[in-house]
């Protein structure tokens, strides 16, 4: 999958649906987690290189990321509102 295929909004879209009816162990490129974080590829790479973001799996030169090491990522990244801080000490 290479970067223009995914510059239409079905594109997209198909990704996402993908991504989220998948199995946890279920392998996706680079491209398509750009897409499933709303992130420029770029990023991807930049957090690959500093140790952030998902963890990742590398064959060779190819890079994919586990599913479930994506939503364990979010996860982690997700915050409390300020009235939900507050109310929590």
């Amino acid at each position: 999958m290479l970067q223009k295929d995914i510059e239409s909004p079905s594109s997209r879209k198909e990704i996402v649906e993908r991504f989220y009816a998948s199995d946890d162990r279920q392998l996706f490129s680079a491209l398509e987690i750009s897409v499933i974080l709303d992130k420029r590829i770029g990023t991807l790479n930049e957090w690959r290189s500093r140790g952030k973001g998902p963890e990742f799996i590398k064959l060779g030169r190819t890079v994919r990321y586990e599913r479930s090491e994506v939503l364990r990522y979010l996860s982690a990244c997700r915050e409390k509102g300020a009235k939900q801080k507050n109310a929590n000490g």
